[in-house]
């Protein structure tokens, strides 16, 4: 028996003294043409290949070789890459594939480092969420973390970095996502983007909805006269009473007005407008549906037109196709293995399912038949493998189609596909979501949207867009009421009631009202000192 030296799959030629001519293998042996058996702890390849001959893995296996995904052999690919760059950059001495945007940047790195012989690096980051390698230590260790911190949108403290000398490279991210993004260009001084103060206050349309009374929780006796056709803040420090206020006395009472919920509001005296406005809207982040099968296509109801066309295609007419027959809800047209979700679910115990693509139709959702009719050369799983921005163009013809659509990209969805499954979204995906929904209805101009801090984990550039949603939202007329904390939004909106002065039994009353100049002067407003 003989053994290879150790390590582990690594991109270098094969080594001397590597057998070269491997003829077969059984188990975790290789062996050569000449009989000798090897337990190959070098590179790893023969046993994978020829041991545990699963069919399957064979194949799989092969295919991987021959396209080079995982295996570090040159492909031909590879090699015309690595001649058209060694051509435009001659003094490159070797070229380097990465897999990953992150394996780009750290190779970046180590290139910047070595180059000017500094340690620290800066990037300009888009919100408080996203750390940078330097910021991550290693367990019981500070060695590693970046010594000082720049605050957001803030140039002169860049600029003075860049006088520093100190830093071998800068890192600027681009925005969003696989259908472009906004690149950082020569001038990216001038172009640090920042949430801009409206340049009016909105005043109102002159009425208002009262509560008087409210006394649940921590709330002290709580008067509040809310003027609509506005955008408001409500702010305060952590259990100051907002959620008391707004979430379990104001909405609910308005929900059991219009929708005969039934709601048990904390205790309140009299509350008067009810009947100036005419529908109330919640909009949270919670995802907009449970399973797979859920999707922006089916939550803003534009698949349902998209079925229309497809039924009134000559193939679907000559075969007798209903819309049903277009729907991965029911039984006709759907893959019946995965009953139209694309994916299978594997129940874990103790564990969330798992989710993995459906073997039978591979991830389409339906059966071939179904798939055989065409609307303008796409199949129904052409169209839901479209981003939103790819199917505005497919659909321009179609105005009821595309109003839908146009809606999702305005409000910065425009790389997500019309089938993406709603538990792949992010909280403020979905937020979004249900935001253009709305946007897409033909509203009264006389609702009244509650939204209980919608930034939460969002990127500063999603807050830029959900700002212009809900600007646009109040410019139609309605009302939005926003409890936040985010002092960029509340800066935004026309209209700020301040809770406090402290939380819990200190807290419970309102401080301050007014527009966040009128705050930003009042010294019994904590909010508004930071304003």
């Amino acid at each position: 028996m003989n053994y290879l030296a150790g390590g582990v799959n690594s991109p270098i030629p094969i080594p001397p003294g590597y057998p070269k001519d491997i003829i077969s293998g059984r188990g975790p042996y290789v062996i050569d043409k000449n009989g000798k058996k090897y337990i190959d702890l070098w590179m790893g390849y023969g046993a994978l290949i020829f041991g545990h001959a699963d069919k399957d893995i064979i194949k799989t296996i092969s295919e991987t070789i021959k396209n080079g995904w995982f295996f570090s052999y040159q492909t031909d690919i590879e090699k015309e890459v690595a001649e058209i760059l060694h051509e435009i950059i001659p003094s490159a001495e070797r070229v380097r594939f990465a897999t990953t945007g992150s394996d780009a940047v750290a190779y970046a790195l180590r290139l910047a480092r070595a180059y000017t012989g500094r340690k620290k690096i800066l990037g300009i980051k888009g919100g408080y969420h996203g750390v940078h390698e330097n910021m991550m230590p290693g367990s019981g260790t500070i060695f590693n973390l970046t010594p000082d911190l720049i605050h957001f949108n803030d140039p002169k403290a860049v600029v003075e970095k860049l006088k520093s000398k100190e830093y071998a490279c800068f890192i600027l991210e681009p925005i969003l996502a696989n259908c472009g993004c906004t690149p950082p260009n020569d001038g990216y001084l001038k172009k640090i983007r920042k949430i801009e103060i409206p340049a009016f206050r909105r005043t109102g349309n002159g009425k208002f909805i009262e509560l008087f009374g409210a006394t649940g929780n921590n709330l002290k006796n709580v008067d509040i006269k809310i003027p609509l056709g506005c955008f408001i803040g409500v702010s305060g420090v952590s259990g100051s009473g907002k959620s008391s206020l707004i979430n379990e006395t104001l909405m609910p009472v308005l929900s059991n007005f219009f929708y005969n919920s039934l709601y048990t509001p904390l205790p309140y005296r009299e509350m008067n407008g009810k009947f100036n406005i005419d529908k109330l809207v919640e909009i949270d982040q919670s995802a907009i549906g449970r399973t797979p099968r859920s999707n922006p296509a089916t939550y803003t109801n534009v698949f349902s037109d998209i079925r229309k066309l497809f039924v009134e295609t000559q193939d679907s007419k000559i075969r007798g196709f209903k819309p049903g027959r277009f729907s991965f809800n029911v039984k006709g047209g759907r893959c019946e293995e995965c009953r139209g979700a694309g994916v299978q679910t594997i129940e874990m115990n103790f564990l969330p399912a798992v989710y993995v693509h459906c073997k039978a139709c591979n991830g389409k959702r339906y059966n071939p038949e179904t798939l055989a009719v065409k609307y303008r050369g796409k199949s129904i799983n052409d169209v839901l493998d479209m981003t939103i921005t790819q199917a505005v163009v497919f659909f321009e013809h179609m105005p009821s189609i595309v109003n839908k659509l146009k809606a999702l990209e305005d409000v910065g969805l425009g790389y997500v596909t019309l089938g993406q499954s709603s538990t792949t979204l992010s909280g403020g995906e979905s937020q979004r979501v249900k935001l253009a929904t709305e946007l897409a209805r033909r509203g009264t101009g006389n609702s009244l949207y509650l939204l209980d801090e919608p930034t939460t984990g969002l990127h500063f550039e999603d807050i830029h867009v959900l700002l212009g949603v809900l600007q646009k939202i109040v410019d139609q007329g309605n009302t939005v009421i926003i409890i936040e904390h985010n002092l960029d939004v509340l800066r935004s909106v026309d209209y700020i009631f301040d809770l406090g002065p402290e939380g819990g039994a200190k807290g419970g009353m309102i401080v301050a009202q007014g527009t966040p100049e009128e705050l930003r002067a009042n010294k019994m407003s904590v909010t508004g000192s930071y304003l």
